[in-house]
């Protein structure tokens, strides 16, 4: 009979992801999400708004204001950590793999 501890599970160094999209318009629906969901939940959020891609965004800011977890935009590869918060900045596009964010 084998141990489970003899085969390690290969998906518990990788972080769940829970991505959100919206139009500008569903900014009040994000807000109104992150201020009621728990920030212990061990999810990585990523959060893709369709804002104009020549406006600097303020997104992460508002939705900063709404939970304990960090907020912050992507800008490069980042490793998606749990209890944290990505936004796609505008005019940006981003690849999920099973490790890094491209």
């Amino acid at each position: 009979m084998t141990n489970q501890n003899d085969h390690p599970n290969p998906l518990a160094s990788h972080t769940p992801v829970c991505a959100l999209g919206a139009s500008a318009g569903g900014v009040a629906a994000l807000k109104s999400f992150f201020a009621n969901v728990r920030a212990d939940l061990g999810l990585a959020y990523v959060v893709v708004v369709h804002l104009a891609p020549d406006h600097p965004s303020a997104l992460s800011e508002i939705l900063a204001d709404q939970t304990k977890m960090p907020v912050g935009q992507i800008e490069a590869e980042a490793r998606l950590k749990p209890n944290c918060v990505y936004v796609i900045p505008p005019n940006r596009g981003r690849r999920f793999d099973c490790a890094p964010v491209h």
